[in-house]
């Protein structure tokens, strides 16, 4: 053995005396009990002891000494837990204190940009970020990036001028990935990046990306991502690794941005459907229109705020009234807006013309681009009433066939398109054919909306039931038709919502006694 303490146990008249010696050996067991039985090993403070009873000393002083070096050796474990739980402790006080400054503030910022920004910056104090960036997702499907911060010298955040390549289309970068993943964080480290042209080339070492999105399901909606670069070393760690408490600061600043940043967006969005659907109800045209030799009614239900089916009675240059009807392709904003587009040029051309066909083949010609870039189409028919007449001319252009029924009690006649929609091809022609109403005979024009309606087991409307109604009430009025037709769907449908637009245009040739 290469040293000892000699512990002299004080006594009545005696003297407590100890002898210290350094031991240099190692990998002895702690509170091992020596060679006589009586002495004990200890190793405290990485210093290995001998610790042997003085001569004469009771018997039990073995035990004593072995519960003075366990309750030692325990010192030394809880002061190693505390020294190893310091970082830690630090780094959950500067997460408490992020949210406890950031919460408060964060909805309280006036535009995008500074909700974005102080999101940043406290997530550059708490994870030890040598930078943050926050990506704002364009509708265009290109990038910006909205925010930079880079920590200071002591770490402190500060914003710096956004790089000169601030605007990007993601491709297979990080940023990319994280726009078309499910949610997850990524971590990367630089070399194993696929892209390095995009704000990703910021990073020296490592960096993560989170996408900061707003809803839930199907409704969800990616708002840009969050990038976050570099730990640094501080006061309290020497580790420059970004690991999984990082991520979770990334994650949770994400979801608060996503929050607040989402629920602006459907605020403004509230607005812009308000102010969209009240010009779409300035816009709809009267539900009947007088045309000599003719009973005309119309009628539209959108089952969203704003429609995407139209219908309107417009004079030709003829002399003429073109009962005109359009279903844009989808029921919401986007939709909206390409009918109120079409519904303009739709109204200066047959204004000039004398020909329903010519109508709709300037039509498709004028919206084609439009259509293709938003990846809609139009589905249209005209009939051109001559007055006092039971002549009708009828263009389809890729819409659901015209149904006629005829008041003498003959099957109901079904007049289909040969067209394609409008916006399909460029250069389509369409040509008009020309049919005959008797008195009392009535021609139905309406869109999928109404034969797609279900029930709640899935079964459609369908054309076969539309028939039998028509049948029903052949010879009544246009409109009486019309209320027939919808209040046979409503019961049909019974709880279920509907889940298209609806248009219908009843067309009924007058009698000599209501000429009059």
């Amino acid at each position: 053995m290469h040293g000892e303490v000699v512990v002299h146990v004080l006594e009545p008249g005696g003297d407590l005396a100890q002898r210290f010696a350094a031991d240099g050996a190692s990998a002895v067991p702690a509170a091992a009990v020596d060679a006589d039985g009586r002495g004990l090993r200890a190793t405290l403070d990485e210093q290995e002891f001998v610790l042997t009873p003085a001569t004469g000393a009771s018997d039990s002083l073995g035990e004593f000494l072995a519960g003075v070096v366990e309750l030692a050796q325990e010192r030394e474990q809880l002061q190693r837990d505390l020294e190893g739980m310091y970082p830690t402790s630090l780094a959950l006080l500067e997460e408490a204190s992020m949210w406890g400054d950031v919460l408060p503030t964060l909805p309280t910022g006036r535009t995008e940009e500074e909700v974005a920004e102080t999101g940043a910056r406290a997530l550059v104090v708490a994870s030890s970020a040598e930078r943050v960036l926050y990506v704002r997702a364009r509708p265009d499907g290109s990038c910006e990036i909205l925010v930079h911060i880079v920590a200071d010298g002591g770490g402190q955040p500060r914003a710096v001028p956004t790089p000169a390549a601030g605007r990007f289309v993601p491709g297979n970068g990080l940023v990319g990935q994280a726009l078309r993943g499910s949610g997850a964080a990524l971590l990367a480290h630089v070399d194993e990046l696929k892209e390095k042209d995009g704000p990703e080339s910021l990073a020296k070492r490592e960096l993560i990306a989170v996408p900061v999105r707003y809803g839930t399901g199907a409704n969800t909606h990616t708002l840009g991502v969050l990038l976050l670069m570099d730990k640094v070393a501080n006061s309290y760690t020497s580790n420059t690794e970004l690991s999984s408490q990082e991520t979770k600061l990334a994650h949770a600043v994400a979801a608060m941005l996503g929050s607040v940043l989402g629920t602006r967006r459907v605020a403004e969005l509230g607005k812009e459907l308000e102010t969209a659907q009240e010009i779409h109800r300035q816009i709809q045209t009267a539900s009947s229109v007088k045309v000599a030799g003719f009973d005309i009614a119309g009628c539209n239900r959108a089952c969203g705020t704003v429609g995407g089916d139209y219908f309107d009675f417009l004079g030709m240059a003829d002399g003429r009234t073109l009962a005109a009807l359009m279903d844009v392709s989808g029921h919401n904003l986007a939709s909206g807006m390409l009918m109120v587009s079409a519904r303009m040029s739709l109204r200066v051309l047959a204004g000039r013309s004398s020909s329903p066909g010519s109508v709709l083949t300037e039509l498709g010609q004028v919206m084609h681009e439009d259509l293709m870039r938003t990846e809609r189409f139009i589905s249209a028919v005209g009939a051109a009433l001559a007055p006092n007449s039971g002549t009708v001319e009828l263009v389809n252009a890729g819409h659901l066939d015209t149904l006629v029924v005829r008041a003498n009690g003959r099957p109901i006649d079904t007049y289909e398109s040969e067209d394609v929609v409008l916006g399909f091809l460029a250069g389509t022609r369409y040509q008009g054919c020309t049919l005959e109403l008797a008195a009392g005979d009535l021609l139905l024009l309406y869109t999928d909306g109404l034969t797609e309606a279900c029930d709640a087991d899935e079964n459609m409307f369908g054309v076969e039931r539309l028939c039998a109604v028509l049948e029903e009430h052949r010879g009544a009025s246009a409109e009486t038709v019309l209320q027939a037709v919808l209040g046979a769907a409503d019961a049909f449908r019974g709880p279920v919502p509907w889940a298209d637009d609806v248009t219908l245009v009843a067309i009924r040739a007058c009698g000599p006694e209501e000429h009059a």
